[in-house]
């Protein structure tokens, strides 16, 4: 149960950055592949604090991080919203 007496505060943070390059795609090309503008992939990718970002939007780069195998071991592993935009404790 959360307490509003003293409430904790969050911060959700990109890992587009890490997703990516753990992938090998280039942020241009992930930008077509989602129909996401290069400029809005390039603002969450760079941001370290996300404040907002549409539902549909996470959930597209969500599915396509999923389809994508991982460099290291050509495994795929599904990509939940926590996982790209983790939540901390600030």
């Amino acid at each position: 149960m959360i307490s509003t007496q003293n409430p904790q505060k969050f911060v959700v943070t990109s890992a587009l950055a890490r997703l990516l390059k753990e992938r090998g795609i280039t942020q241009k090309q992930f930008a077509r592949r989602t129909g996401i503008s290069e400029k809005a992939i390039s603002r969450i990718k760079n941001r370290k604090i996300i404040h907002r970002i549409d539902c549909a939007v996470a959930g597209k780069m969500c599915i396509l991080l999923s389809t994508l195998p991982r460099k290291s071991d050509h495994r795929k592993r599904t990509i939940r919203m926590d996982t790209l935009f983790p939540m901390i404790v600030a």
